[in-house]
């Protein structure tokens, strides 16, 4: 195969064309490709960092760091979704980022009490003084 250039604008992939269509000698393609152009093979450069990453796929700093960003996620699509910053009709940066604000406060203080009833070290209705039906 020849070497027919890089391959920027669309996914930064290597372009091969068989050497008889571009005019080479080629004893192994009798009929590659039926067509003027002639066969064409794409292949990723070995430094593309979404196939050959730093951090070997499987292993378990990599679950780590993946654990990490679905969690981000996860907050993400409370904020967006569940708090309605996505479906809101505000306009602005400032006024935006006081609503994004406002929700993750909202966040952390349900993951709070959530494990403050989990470990039942604080009871809300003994607070108050509401009877608990057992």
């Amino acid at each position: 195969m020849v070497y027919w250039g890089f391959c920027d604008n669309d996914h930064c992939r290597l372009k091969w064309r068989c050497p008889k269509a571009t005019g080479k000698h080629c004893d192994s393609c009798v009929s590659c490709s039926p067509s003027a152009y002639g066969r064409v093979i794409y292949t990723k450069p070995d430094w593309d960092l979404r196939l050959f990453t730093t951090i070997p796929r499987g292993s378990e700093r990599w679950k780590l760091i993946m654990n990490e960003r679905t969690a981000a996620e996860r907050v993400n699509n409370r904020i967006l979704n569940h708090y309605g910053v996505k479906a809101s009709r505000t306009r602005g940066k400032g006024r935006i980022s006081f609503f994004t604000t406002i929700a993750g406060f909202n966040i952390h203080l349900d993951a709070q009490l959530a494990n403050l009833s989990a470990t039942k070290s604080f009871d809300f209705f003994s607070l108050f003084g509401i009877p608990v039906a057992s």
